[in-house]
């Protein structure tokens, strides 16, 4: 039980802080916009650290790095609900089918699923996400993102890294049964 209320509890700060965090950098930022037209807006940035790290007022209408952004209102806005919202059940389910000793998996999914709730959440009440977090390296400018983006990504990461180690567990279990096998006594 202690475990399922540490993962609620990380859940509700991510998306308090995706979610509270947009807020302010919508109502601190935004300099200009046009209520009829969502491509239409102008917003200022705080230079964090110079040529390397701002907070810029971003609106993306598409997926990460705004893939899909210049489609059509009219099929946009339906593929990105229908998608975040299998993708939200697909992570549900598998969350629920995960045993309570799979603490790593369950963390990261519960990663996986506030970002993806935080985002969502945007889309549903703006039609759009709002990113803030830009970075530069070497005079290459990195697409800006989010607390909710963040949480996806080292969630997704930390996944993979779990499934890697199982993976070389497993081979190596495998291994040794069969060199235990070929090794009669």
């Amino acid at each position: 039980m202690k475990k399922k209320l540490l993962l609620g509890f990380i859940f509700i700060v991510i998306l308090s802080l995706d979610q509270f965090s947009k807020v302010h950098v919508e109502e601190s930022l935004m300099i200009h916009h046009n209520p009829d037209n969502l491509r239409d807006y102008r917003g200022h940035h705080i230079t964090v650290i110079d040529n390397f790290f701002y907070i810029s007022y971003v609106r993306n209408q598409g997926a990460a790095w705004g893939i899909g952004s210049t489609m059509s209102d009219k099929y946009r806005d339906p593929f990105f609900y229908t998608m975040t919202f299998l993708s939200i059940l697909f992570v549900l389910f598998y969350l629920y089918k995960t045993k309570p000793q799979e603490n790593g998996l369950r963390f990261c999914l519960v990663l996986i699923l506030s970002g993806a709730i935080g985002n969502f959440t945007d889309r549903i009440r703006l039609h759009y996400v709002i990113d803030f977090l830009d970075f530069s390296f070497w005079g290459w400018h990195f697409p800006s993102f989010n607390v909710a983006d963040s949480s996806i990504t080292i969630g997704i990461s930390l996944l993979l890294v779990i499934f890697l180690i199982e993976e070389i567990r497993a081979h190596k279990q495998k291994k040794s049964v069969n060199n235990d096998a070929s090794n009669p006594v």
